[in-house]
């Protein structure tokens, strides 16, 4: 995030343009895999945890980091 920041401040300099980002961070069991065709594939996590997780990146404000009450508790020692 700090680095968005950064990288935002000078985009915003040179072009007059904001850049903003929003993470949301979730735990969860997910399943990764390629999704696709033969001409176009990507790798995709996929399940609830990522879901939730990207909701909360949507309804994060700008420039906020948002976490799950779940995983802050795993995490915050």
């Amino acid at each position: 995030m700090e680095a968005t920041r950064e990288y935002s401040a000078e985009i915003n300099q040179r072009h007059g343009v904001e850049l903003n980002c929003r993470i949301g961070i979730n735990t969860g069991l997910v399943v990764v895999g390629e999704v696709g065709s033969k001409m176009y594939s990507e790798y995709a996590a996929l399940g609830d945890a990522a879901n939730i997780a990207a909701r909360m990146e949507q309804t994060a404000q700008a420039g906020a980091i948002q976490v799950a009450e779940a995983t802050h508790r795993l995490t915050a020692p």
